[in-house]
């Protein structure tokens, strides 16, 4: 005997990326609870220990996205319930009521948790862009103005975004002449990805310096590869990429990523401000320090009698 709801296999898929895409973002929010809980302890001892505000800043920061986080876990756990238990015989299945009911108040909660969030997690990135490139012979402004052009317009696409699938049977799979959630994903993709290759690319020429005159046990709490991937908030923009294909392809496994992405982009932010709250995270004071370094290493080196030099 079979105990299977008497659906399309089509149908049942669809249920079971939904279904798992809230397991994801459950997963992931347990990521969020353990390193806000770890940021805040640093962020409250650096902002009682030290005269810096960045410190204060941070730790007002991280309570937002963690209330926002928060919020979102609400309005996903009450809408699953929803759709699974309390309106199971739902035309069309749970993930038809998940996609008709996407601009109902409880799951219009979560929309707007998930952009703001993201909103704070772009804001991050460009500042943390903007510390990295502060110092470099080429003004930091030329190297800025791109990546705040495409901040400005993610908040512009945000919005757009909220106002469509909030309206009556709005959601991101509505047939409108303009589909604004692919339009934001994918400046908000394009914005992560720029700054990224942008923040790799810095870090990976400092790497190369550094590894070329001082060797490999300099410099490595600022140029590891894992340091690379944490400042470039590489985990974000690998599942932004994850979501954007398959949503563009109108494949169900966008179900999956659209829901962990709020989750995972405030992952990604802790652990830059975890890293900046251990004071191991890239400041305006790094590049000068690690050039004094390679700056020290030459001169010794042309103190070294070039007989020396040549038997070495």
């Amino acid at each position: 005997m079979s105990f299977t709801p008497n659906e399309s296999s089509q149908a049942l898929f669809i249920e079971c990326t939904w279904l798992q895409g809230a397991i994801l973002s459950s997963v992931a929010y347990g990521m969020v609870f353990t390193l806000f809980i770890l940021c805040f302890n640093l962020l409250l001892y650096s902002a009682r220990t030290s005269k810096e505000r960045k410190f204060a800043a941070l730790l007002i920061y991280i309570c937002v996205i963690f209330a926002l986080g928060t919020l979102f876990m609400c309005s996903l756990s009450a809408i699953t319930q929803k759709s699974f238990i309390d309106d199971r015989d739902y035309p069309g299945g749970p993930g038809a009521y998940e996609s008709d009911m996407y601009g109902i108040p409880i799951s219009e909660l979560g929309n707007a948790c998930y952009t703001i969030a993201n909103w704070c997690a772009d804001t991050l990135l460009v500042w943390r862009c903007y510390i990295i490139y502060r110092g470099s012979r080429i003004p930091v402004w030329l190297y800025m103005m791109l990546p705040c052009m495409l901040l400005t317009i993610s908040y512009v696409m945000g919005i757009l975004y909220l106002i469509q699938v909030g309206a009556p049977l709005g959601s991101p799979w509505s047939n409108n002449p303009i589909n604004y959630t692919l339009l934001y994903a994918s400046i908000s993709l394009t914005l992560n990805m720029f700054i990224t290759v942008m923040i790799v690319v810095r870090l990976l020429v400092y790497r190369r310096r550094l590894l070329n005159t001082l060797g490999g046990e300099h410099g490595t709490v600022y140029l590891s590869v894992t340091t690379i991937l944490i400042e470039s908030a590489a985990l974000y923009a690998m599942f932004s990429l994850m979501f954007l294909i398959p949503f563009g392809l109108k494949s169900a496994f966008a179900n999956i990523m659209l829901q962990a992405l709020s989750e995972i982009q405030i992952v990604a932010s802790l652990l830059i401000i975890y890293r900046v709250a251990q004071g191991k995270a890239w400041n305006h004071d790094t590049a000068s320090n690690l050039m004094t370094l390679q700056q020290m290493q030459d001169d010794m080196s042309s103190e070294v009698p070039p007989a020396l030099q040549a038997w070495k």
